[in-house]
C-alpha cells in the first residue's frame, strides 16, 4: 500500500457512502446507515454520503454531488465500523459523474494510505467503485482523498500566526456565516505583494497540500524568506470556501455557485470578500505576483498568454523555468491563455491589475513527497525572482 504521509500537521476526517442498484430496495438516508453488525455515518466535516442499503452480502452507498449540474469532481469521505473484526464488500454508487478518486483509508484521521488496488474495482464506466475493506469495533475512515478540512486550517494558520512578522485576521464571513481568514506580512520598504489564494474548490486536496509547503517555505526563518520578506508584502488567503470543505462538498458554495466563475459578477459573499480585499491595490499598493491553488488531473501551470500589455508571461516563464532548471527529473506543464470575459480569478487579476497571474494544479495522483519537493522549489524560485526583478 502507498503511504500517505502526514505533511499537514494531523488533518483528517473520514466518512462512509451508500449506494445502490436494484430498483426494488430503497435506500436509507445517510442518518440511517446503521445494518446488524455495520454502520456507516458520516457526521464529520468533508463527509460525503447520501445513502446507503444492503443488498445480500454487500453495502451499496449512493454518493450524489450538492447540486446540478455538477463538475466531475465526485468527492466522498465516510467511516465505517462493526461489532467485530471482518471483511466487507462496499459498492459506491455514483449519481452523476464517474469515479475520480483512489480512496484513502485511515484509522486515526492522521495517517492516511491508499487503499490497495486488489482491494478495488471499477465497474459500468466508472459510476459504480467496488471496495474490500477490513473492519471492526473502531472507526475506519474512508474518503477520496486525505482529508484537509477547516480545523486543519485554523491549526496551521495559528501556528503561522505565532510567528512575529505574521499577522492573521478574518476578512468576512462566508454565505453561512463561516469565518474566511488571511495571513500578511508587510515591511515599510515597498507596497509590492505576492498574492495566493487556495481552496475554491473542496475535493482539491493535493492543491492544498501545494500551497501548505509553499507558504511553509516563503514564512519560514531562512536566509532567502527573511531576505525575500523585507523586501515583498505577502497576503495569503488559503481557504475561500470553508462552507463547501465543511460539507464535502464537489465544487460549489452553498448558493450553488462555483466560485472560480464568480471573479468579476462577484454575486458570492466569498469572492465578494476577496475583491474587497484586494481593491486596496487600486491605490498604492501593487500585486507582483497572484497564485491560486488547484487540482485537477496532472500537475499544470495555467498561465498567460504572450504579447498581453506588461508582459505578464516574461516573469511566468522566468519563474517556471527556473523550477525546471531545479528539477530536471520533473515535467513543468504549462498552458497559456486569456480570455477576459472568463471570470476566473487569473482573468481577474490581469485584467484587473495588469499582474502575472497563474492557476498552480497539482494531480490528483501525484506523490506527496513529490509535492512537498515542488512547492517548495516553486516558492524559493518565486522568492529569487521577485528579489531579482524589482518592480
Amino acid at each position: 500500500m502507498k503511504r500517505y504521509q502526514g505533511y499537514l500537521l494531523a488533518f483528517a476526517s473520514l466518512l462512509v457512502l451508500g449506494c445502490a442498484e436494484s430498483p426494488f430496495q430503497p435506500y436509507s438516508n445517510s442518518g440511517d446507515c446503521s445494518f446488524d453488525s455495520v454502520r456507516f455515518e458520516a457526521d464529520f466535516q468533508t463527509a460525503r454520503l447520501s445513502a446507503c442499503r444492503q443488498v445480500g452480502n454487500e453495502y451499496q452507498l449512493l454518493i450524489e454531488p450538492e447540486s446540478n449540474p455538477a463538475h466531475h469532481s465526485p468527492w466522498y469521505a465516510f467511516s465505517v465500523q462493526s461489532d467485530h473484526q471482518q471483511k466487507i464488500v462496499i459498492k459506491l454508487v455514483y449519481a452523476d459523474k464517474k469515479h475520480r478518486y483512489s480512496p484513502k483509508i485511515s484509522n486515526d484521521k492522521h495517517h492516511w494510505t491508499q487503499l490497495d488496488n486488489s482491494s478495488i474495482s471499477v465497474k459500468n464506466d466508472g459510476q459504480t467503485v467496488r471496495m474490500v475493506l477490513e473492519v471492526g469495533s473502531k472507526p475506519l475512515y474512508v474518503a477520496a482523498q486525505e482529508i484537509f478540512d477547516n480545523d486543519n486550517y485554523e491549526q496551521w494558520e495559528s501556528i503561522l500566526a505565532n510567528k512575529p512578522y505574521v499577522n492573521r485576521s478574518v476578512i468576512g464571513l462566508t454565505e453561512q456565516g463561516r469565518p474566511v481568514t488571511k495571513l500578511e506580512t508587510q515591511t515599510s520598504d515597498s507596497n509590492d505583494y505576492l498574492v495566493l489564494v487556495g481552496r475554491q474548490h473542496p475535493p482539491e486536496v493535493t492543491g492544498a497540500l501545494a500551497m501548505f509547503h509553499f507558504v511553509n517555505t516563503i514564512l519560514s526563518d531562512s536566509d532567502l524568506a527573511v531576505q525575500f520578506r523585507k523586501h515583498i508584502n505577502l497576503l495569503i488567503v488559503p481557504n475561500m470556501n470553508p462552507d463547501g470543505v465543511a460539507l464535502g462538498y464537489w465544487r460549489k458554495n452553498t448558493n450553488g455557485v462555483d466560485l472560480n466563475r464568480d471573479w468579476g459578477p462577484f454575486e458570492q459573499a466569498e469572492t465578494r470578500l476577496i475583491r474587497d480585499e484586494l481593491n486596496r491595490f487600486q491605490g498604492d499598493e501593487n500585486i507582483r505576483f497572484f497564485l491560486d491553488f488547484h487540482s485537477t488531473s496532472e500537475d499544470i501551470f495555467y498561465t498567460m498568454s504572450e504579447g498581453l500589455p506588461g508582459n505578464p508571461s516574461v516573469q511566468i516563464d522566468s519563474w517556471l523555468n527556473a523550477i525546471a532548471r531545479r528539477m530536471p527529473d520533473y515535467t513543468v506543464r504549462r498552458r497559456a491563455s486569456y480570455k477576459p470575459d472568463s471570470y476566473i480569478s487569473k482573468n481577474y487579476i490581469y485584467k484587473t491589475f495588469e499582474a502575472p497571474a497563474v492557476t498552480y494544479e497539482m494531480g490528483d495522483n501525484t506523490s506527496r513527497v513529490l509535492i512537498a519537493r515542488q512547492a517548495t522549489v516553486a516558492a524559493e524560485e518565486m522568492m529569487k525572482l521577485l528579489l531579482k526583478q524589482p518592480q
